[in-house]
This record gives structure tokens, C-alpha cells and sequence, in this order.
């Protein structure tokens, strides 16, 4: 039985990095996990200042940054959950 996973087919390939991209941080850097969970808790319309020193100082919260911050967040969660063995399918 094939594997089917939903999420590389759920990404456009346009729209990859493109919060790396508003939130100035370099190709070679992840962006940190203490930057997405200040834009995760901020309000939307409001400004999320960058505790890190990697990127904007300063970012105001669209809808849209937050939802691509949320997203960033679970995939994060994902490779982590791979990483140490879990499994969300039944396999057999």
C-alpha cells in the first residue's frame, strides 16, 4: 500500500519560504520558534516585535502572516513528531 500524504500537495511550490521572505530571515536560517509563537499570540492588526535578532525588528500581524505563522508552527510539530517515532497512521 502507497503512502498518501496530503501536506507537500496542500503547499503550492510558489508560496514556499514566503514567510521566510516577510519576515527578512535568510535561505541558510530557520526561523525561530520564539518569533512564531509572538506572532501566534499577537492580536491581529497589531504589532509583533521580533525577540530574536534574526529578521524585522518589528511585523504587523495580517491575517495572513498569522495563518502562514500557525501552519509554519505545525509542520515544525510534524518533523518533530517523526523524528522521534510517532506515528499518526495505522500501519500494518
Amino acid at each position: 500500500m502507497s503512502k498518501n500524504y496530503f501536506i507537500p500537495k496542500a503547499i503550492n511550490p510558489e508560496h514556499k519560504g514566503f514567510l521566510r521572505r516577510m519576515l527578512r530571515i535568510p535561505a541558510d536560517e530557520k526561523i525561530p520558534p520564539k518569533f512564531l509563537n509572538v506572532i501566534i499570540g499577537t492580536p491581529i492588526n497589531r504589532v509583533a516585535k521580533n525577540p530574536t535578532k534574526i529578521g524585522v525588528r518589528q511585523i504587523k500581524v495580517t491575517r495572513l502572516v498569522h495563518e502562514r505563522a500557525l501552519l509554519a508552527q505545525t509542520l515544525i510539530g510534524f518533523r518533530q513528531q517523526k523524528k522521534a517515532g510517532f506515528s499518526t497512521r495505522n500501519e500494518k
